[in-house]
């Protein structure tokens, strides 16, 4: 697959996503019992989690559902008074940003399960910007959920079937291809086949409040 904003060049940037869990019970059910937990389902739902860039920096290629699997790291915080929990808190998240991905083997997301009391869980779910974009983030967290909620009832989420990573390529290659690009394209170079206009922009001034 080739997606050439994918480069190695460009600074990594990883996202975040919290979210809070309860029950207590029912969070152990899905997370240490089932074989598919709502995390791994995720990946699995969702090629674009299992991408990892080439070497060449300019092409990608799918891990399987096996190999994209990700582990929870379980860190039990309920013992603390509530000043050292937050402060404990506040370093997982830090690390979580801070810890870089493997980018030649993936996967590119992982994921931490913080105990904060009997019946509260902090879930975080980090991403690299690879994988994963701002408005990507919404969705992933809306799947995990209905994921989530599935599972806890011992049902099977019902969820529409996403646009694939390699579906959403193989349309922009078609695009390119396309008679309507080829005629916008013919329209533009005759346009512009003698000069380009040159767009003069206004210096701007930066002010200090």
């Amino acid at each position: 697959l080739r997606q050439p904003t994918l480069a190695r060049k460009v600074e990594p940037v990883i996202r975040r996503q919290c979210c809070r869990l309860v029950p207590l019970l029912a969070l152990l059910r899905v997370v240490q019992c089932w074989p598919a937990a709502p995390h791994n389902a995720l990946v699995a739902r969702h090629e674009a989690l299992r991408a990892v860039p080439n070497s060449d920096g300019q092409t990608q290629r799918i891990l399987s559902s096996l190999k994209a699997k990700i582990s929870i790291n379980f860190v039990d915080l309920s013992q603390l008074d509530s000043v050292a929990r937050t402060r404990d808190l506040g370093k997982y998240r830090a690390e979580e940003v801070q810890t870089p991905f493997d980018l030649e083997n993936g996967p590119l997301m992982r994921a931490r399960l913080c105990k904060l009391t009997d019946n509260e869980h902090l879930f975080i779910l980090t991403a690299h910007h690879v994988v994963a974009d701002g408005w990507s983030c919404g969705v992933l967290l809306r799947d995990l959920g209905a994921l989530y909620a599935a599972a806890c009832a011992g049902e099977i989420a019902k969820l529409q079937a996403p646009l694939q990573l390699s579906q959403w390529v193989q349309q922009q290659a078609d695009a390119q291809q396309s008679e309507e690009r080829r005629t916008a394209m013919s329209f533009w170079l005759q346009e512009y086949k003698d000069t380009v206009p040159v767009l003069e922009l206004q210096p701007i001034t930066l002010g200090h409040r």
